[in-house]
Order: C-alpha cells, then structure tokens, then sequence
C-alpha cells in the first residue's frame, strides 16, 4: 500500500477548489477531508479499515469495539481458539439467542446497546472494519486504492455548501464516484494501492 500524509490531502483538495494553498481554509479542509474519508469508507470495507480484537464476554454479554463501523455489521467474523482448534461463531438474532446452549457457537448483536451475545462466557476474536480515526497532524497517513477520491468528494461538498456552485460541486462529485468505482475495482482485483496523481497544473475551470 502506498502512504499519503494529510499535508498533501490537504494541498489536492486546496488544489481542487482554486486555491494555491489549504492554509486560508484549514479548518474547512480538515472537517470536509474527514468527512468525504467516513463517508467512503462506509460505502465498501476497504481492507486499510480492516481490524481484529479480542472481546471478553461476561455474563453472556460483551461490548463490541468502540470503532466499529456498523455499516459493515455483516462482515464481522466471530471466533476462538483453542490449542488445536478454531471454532467460528454463527450470526442468530438477538430473540433468538436463547434458544441456544453453550456448546452452540453462536452470537447475536445487539444493535441499540451495541454489545454482542454470546450462550457462554469466554474471550472471542472479532474481526471487523472501524470508523477511520480522524486525520489533524500534517504527518498524519492514510492508506487508500485512489487517495484523490477524498479530496475530490470534499471538494464537492466545498462547492455545494460554501460556494453554492452546483456546477463545480456535481464535477467534483462525480470525479469522486469514479474515483470510489475505480477504488472498489481495485480493491477486489488486490491490486496494490497507489499513490495519489493530482490533475497537476491544469486548468479545470476553477483554478486561480
């Protein structure tokens, strides 16, 4: 996977609203980089979001990683080991999960006080995809298939909410679908990501 830092994030989206530079706007470019990240990532389990953790449950009752991203519910995956074995858990509903005993390996997620249930008590791996953690530190890095996806969809939303230019915003936008399209191709392909190439100096219609 190839690194791009925050600071060049920062300077493709500059680059993508007119700007020489993001210093002017900061603050915006954080929020709005951030925002276009969650917001992509909810869309496809991206393996750079990918995690796993243990999960002690007591009482048949666990709390689920405070950074999973409930948009991937059902892709987690729920196991243990023992010395010479693994036993993998299967999905029931939360009315369900009664009907059970402990030699089941069962689990159901309890959405609204977001904890998993299992028949028994004892510690599981759960492999899962979070929320991606929020970018600030110029050094900061992401790994993604097209990094200028986010930088164009913040743009976009730049457009669309500070400058009220719904042709600029619907440009950027779909530069960003594309983009997401692209990245999703790649990512089922295992293609290795790449780093961002930013449309350089060209003249986009809205560059200073």
């Amino acid at each position: 996977m190839a690194n791009i830092t925050f600071l060049q994030l920062k300077n493709y989206f500059a680059r993508y609203i007119g700007e020489n530079d993001y210093t002017s706007i900061e603050s915006v470019a954080t929020g709005l980089l951030n925002d276009a990240m969650r917001t992509i990532s909810s869309f496809y389990p991206f393996r750079m979001n990918h995690q796993s953790g243990d999960v002690e449950v007591s009482s048949g009752v666990g709390s689920l990683p405070t950074d999973l991203d409930f948009s991937h519910i059902g892709k987690i995956k729920v196991y243990k080991y023992t010395a010479t074995t693994k036993y993998e858990y299967n999905r029931v509903d939360t009315d369900e999960i009664d009907k059970y005993d402990s030699s089941d390996y069962v689990y159901a997620i309890d959405m609204e006080n977001e904890e998993i249930q299992l028949t028994a008590d004892t510690t599981v791996t759960i492999d899962h995809y979070v929320v991606p953690a929020d970018l600030s530190a110029d050094d900061d890095t992401i790994n993604f298939p097209i990094p200028e996806a986010i930088a164009r969809m913040a743009a976009g939303q730049f457009w669309q909410s500070f400058e009220e230019d719904p042709d600029q915003a619907k440009m950027n936008l779909s530069v960003a679908d594309n983009l997401v399209n692209q990245a999703v191709i790649r990512e089922k392909r295992g293609v290795p990501y790449r780093k961002a190439r930013p449309y350089g100096g060209r003249k986009l219609g809205y560059n200073k």
